[in-house]
């Protein structure tokens, strides 16, 4: 077996080291071949494709968050070469929806030795891929706050969390997919490949990475008295109980009410006024130890 390991030194505000000495420790008891490449949060996405095409790896480990696995699917959809997420970063969201061990050591072991994979779709959203999650609105407000933040991790995170809730605002969302025209109105538009944020907050149990379509969500208002009072769970219990709109679909044009911020799997991906969403036929395939639940 030939492995590539892509660390994200920063993620999460986590010194890897030890992690990374461990897997030094793990390759050279079982004879694997190896190597590591560092991202930078540069133009990661070339450097690691060509690294791909020159080392040739069987395999390919994210080790990182969100925002890292979604790199490094990006650099490599198309070559065929199964990707596994160890999940050590601020957001590890789409980790939950791709099951392996319950602590990332335990993932690495198992994901080491499993051989079974499935092909995950990937969304292009303006030009821009994306794996998880993204929307526009009152999360993203908060992504964009804790991305100007020297400070990672979840505490980073929650510290700016009521501030976006408090200073939500309304959008108009014109919405055709797959035909069909929608107009909705809320604080907050995701386009979904997964079923839960990072923070382990579940704001869509029925989505799968492995259906082929996206799903739009448009929440209409948050509580923020609701969140002090009662904390996260809240969040996703609040959102069944409101006007929160829903539909799937392969192809997308959303007209927004006004310029905002996008964001993609944990990172800003821009402003916008108007998204062209789409899927995309090119899958990756992950590596995976427990086939998950089909929820559809």
């Amino acid at each position: 077996m030939k492995v590539l390991y892509i660390v994200n030194p920063i993620s999460g505000g986590k010194d890897k080291v030890y992690f990374v000495n461990n897997i030094h420790d793990y390759c050279y008891t079982y004879g694997i071949e190896y190597d590591f490449f560092y991202t930078t949060g540069g133009d990661d996405v070339p450097l690691i494709r060509q690294k791909a095409i020159d080392y040739r790896p069987d395999r390919i480990f994210s080790i990182g968050g969100d925002g890292t696995f979604r790199v490094i699917c990006s650099a490599v959809k198309g070559m065929g070469i199964p990707v596994g997420y160890i999940p050590i970063g601020s957001a590890n969201g789409m980790g939950r929806d791709m099951p392996a061990g319950d602590g990332p050591w335990e993932c690495f072991e198992m994901l080491m030795s499993t051989y079974y994979t499935r092909p995950m779709d990937i969304i292009d959203i303006n030009g821009i891929d994306c794996t998880h999650v993204a929307d526009v609105g009152v999360n993203a407000q908060l992504v964009k706050a804790y991305d100007q933040d020297k400070g990672r991790g979840i505490l980073t995170y929650a510290k700016y969390l009521f501030g976006a809730v408090r200073a939500q605002e309304r959008y108009r969302f014109d919405i055709t997919i797959d035909g069909a025209k929608y107009h909705r109105k809320g604080c907050m538009l995701a386009i979904a490949n997964g079923t839960c944020y990072g923070t382990g907050i579940s704001f869509n149990p029925k989505g799968s990475p492995f259906d082929d379509v996206f799903d739009i969500i448009v929440i209409d208002r948050i509580n923020l008295n609701l969140i002090v009072r009662m904390g996260w769970a809240s969040f996703y219990d609040q959102m069944k109980n409101t006007d929160t709109f829903k539909v799937s679909g392969r192809n997308a044009q959303i007209s927004i009410s006004r310029v905002t911020t996008l964001q993609v799997d944990g990172e800003i991906g821009g402003r916008f006024d108007s998204l062209t969403v789409k899927m995309q036929d090119e899958k990756v395939p992950v590596l995976m130890c427990r086939a998950p639940q089909s929820h559809r």
